[in-house]
């Protein structure tokens, strides 16, 4: 028999039940699909974010109220830090810039139009230390933070949603529920999302009066720290810790204080934790469509034991038989692969254009999908194509 022929013969096979083949071939297009996806999603987000801290630069110490594990964010703190700490850390050697914050959701109105978005308070160090840049104006300068004055700074989205077609410069802008007025002085550049945040949806206004004047707080959720280099950090960290101890006694241990390199080294290890979880579900749905192809070969078997009674009894060898059942089931596996690459491109292909990340395509967890869908087509047809090949003529009658 040639070649051709097991190829025909399973051609005629599979389009004989187009519906059938197509409901087999399922899982295998949705676990390839999600392979190939997720995979690129979490490839693109990962280089995203780790681009975006990597900006700021690997001198940068946080301490944050709420404990941080290597794989989840700030917990809840019932305590908040204090003003007194953070003058306690700007007087540690080898450090260039401090830099408080705190932030909450507000609305916001300019002429007419109101919207929600998020207010952070901050100090002259704000731009340096979190590496944003302005389009247009000036930054705080010290004077703003020591006299609370009503001025900020406004993120790109938030000047897209207020611009009415002039200078938004020298605006009044009004905030909170009870609309004190700010004046806008300077617009950032976009910044872009980070994972699933917009870092251009906010508005930025000196922290001594975010707490005195707009929220009547003393709270302070994170300070950031620069160094004056890298060697550094890890005596600095030692210190700051000191620090909490003295200030906060038992509490100490609700406070985080990580660098740079560590946050890095945690969203390295999520992301990675991230990849494996959707490689497992994904080879779930492959097994759970190997099934799938098993049974349906299996009624195929039963529903074609005339054809194999006569090809027997023509000749046919009873390893042809196995042969030509096994390889129709290696090619639903690979109809299904490679639909599911053909998805999985067009909607990465989408994403781009709506997330307007970069385009990547992961030919080798592509490959490796192929292979594996083979492997699942080989596995899951063999005991159905045993099952042809040991059909005896007698049954081939019987079933007639």
């Amino acid at each position: 028999m040639k070649a051709s022929d097991y190829f025909d013969i399973a051609r005629d096979a599979i389009l004989t039940n187009r519906l059938r083949s197509f409901l087999t071939v399922l899982s295998i297009i949705v676990g390839v699909f999600t392979i190939i996806v997720l995979s690129a999603v979490s490839h693109a987000a990962k280089k995203e974010v780790l681009s975006s801290i990597e900006k700021i630069g690997s001198k940068l110490i946080f301490v944050m109220a709420g404990k941080v594990t290597s794989i989840s964010q700030a917990g809840r703190s019932n305590i908040d830090l204090d003003w007194k700490t953070v003058r306690e850390i700007e007087r540690i050697n080898g450090i260039s810039e401090v830099l408080p914050q705190i932030g909450t959701s507000s609305i916001v109105s300019l002429k007419g139009i109101d919207l929600n978005t998020y207010v952070y308070g901050v100090n002259e160090h704000f731009m340096s230390v979190r590496d944003y840049v302005l389009s247009e104006g000036v930054n705080f300068e010290k004077i703003d933070i020591d006299n609370m004055n009503a001025v900020c700074l406004i993120g790109h989205g938030v000047f897209r949603r207020l611009y009415q077609g002039e200078s938004m410069l020298g605006k009044t802008l009004f905030i909170g529920k009870n609309g004190v007025p700010v004046k806008i002085i300077g617009i950032l550049t976009e910044k872009g999302h980070n994972f699933t945040v917009d870092q251009d949806d906010r508005i930025y206004v000196p922290i001594s009066f975010y707490q005195k004047r707009l929220f009547n707080t003393e709270q302070i959720s994170v300070i950031y720290i620069k160094t004056e280099s890298e060697a550094m950090i890890e005596n600095i960290k030692t210190e700051i810790e000191h620090i909490l101890q003295k200030n906060f006694k038992k509490e100490a241990e609700n406070f985080t204080v990580r660098s740079q390199g560590e946050l890095l080294s945690t969203l390295s290890f999520i992301s990675n934790t991230f990849s494996v979880l959707i490689l497992l579900i994904a080879l779930i749905s492959l097994l759970v469509g190997g099934i799938g192809i098993m049974n349906v070969m299996l009624i195929a078997v039963n529903e074609r034991m005339h054809e194999i009674g006569v090809r027997k009894s023509l000749g046919a060898r009873s390893s042809e038989i196995e042969v030509q059942f096994l390889l129709e089931a290696v090619i639903l596996t690979i109809i299904g692969a490679f639909a599911g690459l053909a998805f999985a491109f067009i909607a990465q292909f989408l994403l781009v254009l709506i997330v307007d990340w970069d385009f990547y395509f992961p030919f080798r967890i592509a490959a490796l999908s192929v292979v594996i869908s083979i492997l699942i087509g080989l596995f899951f047809g063999y005991y159905p194509a045993k099952k042809a090949a040991r059909v005896s003529p007698a049954e081939t009658l019987r079933a007639l």
